[in-house]
């Protein structure tokens, strides 16, 4: 299951506030784009990298191809890109040239790092009209020049306009201060906000927090986290927000799903790890039977290898050990582990039966 949820946005204007007007000669080069520079992703960066030598400049020549090359997909199945993985996502939405927010956002964040620009995909929620949205939406963070700014590919390829989606370009929602982005996107964890005092919407209200707040220390230990730590830890950032709307239950909907998803996998791990340690002891207590059984003339040969048995009593200890981490078990996965428990236990008694035997020969 992807580690990132994708809804389909119901696209508005707003009025924002762009960081720079003069872009043609960035737009101009980017209208007579090659063709073999849009053969493939790498290929695309490539192209950009080459042509465009200060991160603004390939900033724009990212944002403004995505703009005006993907066009928003209306008729895309929610439960079915849910499905997929995030680099199919980005995949798909660069060969079809369709998507929704999150194959924009991702495709952004792939070319941002392939030219070597720091970069994140922010999934948060949108105030429209004075109103939150309560479609989950998706948008990049790049840090340019050492500054961080916003960019939402998505709103600037187009709009609905009397119920009719115009793919035109805006340029507004390109490289955006995080205190103008705020207004309209709001992050549904607060890291991603840029802000040192995060703000937060309850219900149709936004207020901002009293205590102030190091993001880049903040993302710095979350990019170092496991799947499971960064979820959990997400789900209690929101918890301490103390904010509620639509938008932000969908999200802890997914959060939960995905970290059911996390703890499932983990166990998987575990009881896999497990049991290639028990078969690993299966197959070397095996060895020793049958040695035993070809040397019951020779006693001493057969205490020789006690340290054996010694070590096959560490491995089986050291499995249980790993299915006392499991939690959360499944019932498709609880069978296993039982049946994987008794034989360790089984195989364990086994081996201490046959060190008594020995210590009395």
């Amino acid at each position: 299951m992807r580690n990132a949820l994708v809804l389909m946005l119901f696209l508005i204007s707003f009025t924002a506030f762009p960081q720079q007007t003069d872009w043609d000669h960035v737009d101009q080069k980017v209208a007579r784009i090659p063709a073999f520079a849009e053969n493939s992703i790498p290929a695309l960066a490539s192209w950009i990298n080459k042509e465009f030598t200060n991160q603004p400049d390939q900033s724009r020549a990212i944002h403004r191809w995505i703009a005006m090359n993907l066009r928003y997909d209306f008729t895309s199945s929610i439960a079915e890109l849910t499905k997929m993985e995030n680099q199919m996502i980005v995949e798909s939405a660069f060969q079809t040239r369709r998507s929704v927010c999150g194959g924009y956002a991702g495709l952004m964040d792939s070319l941002c790092k392939l030219v070597k620009i720091d970069s994140y995909v922010i999934d948060g929620y949108t105030i429209q009209d004075g109103k939150i949205n309560p479609n989950p939406h998706a948008w990049v963070a790049a840090k340019i020049n050492e500054k961080w700014y916003l960019f939402d590919p998505t709103w600037s390829s187009g709009s609905l306009v009397n119920g009719n989606y115009e793919h035109e370009f805006d340029g507004a929602y390109f490289m955006v201060s995080p205190e103008k982005m705020i207004l309209s996107h709001i992050p549904f964890d607060p890291i991603w906000q840029f802000l040192d005092f995060p703000q937060y919407s309850k219900n149709e209200t936004v207020f901002r927090t009293k205590t102030q707040y190091d993001f880049s220390d903040s993302i710095r230990k979350y990019m170092q986290l496991s799947n499971k730590q960064q979820i959990t830890d997400e789900i209690r950032r929101i918890g301490e927000s103390q904010a509620t709307n639509q938008a932000i239950v969908k999200r802890l909907s997914f959060l939960y799903d995905n970290l059911d998803v996390e703890l499932y996998n983990e166990n998987i791990k575990l009881y896999n790890k497990a049991i290639n340690i028990y078969n690993d002891a299966v197959t070397k207590w095996d060895d020793y039977i049958n040695f035993r059984n070809k040397n019951l003339d020779n006693i001493q040969s057969i205490k020789k290898k006690r340290p054996l048995l010694d070590e096959l009593i560490r491995s089986l200890d050291s499995a249980i050990s790993i299915m006392e981490e499991m939690t959360s078990i499944t019932s498709d996965v609880a069978g296993g582990a039982n049946n994987l428990r008794r034989s360790i236990y089984t195989m364990k008694s086994q081996i201490l039966e046959e060190k008594q035997l020995m210590s009395r020969s």
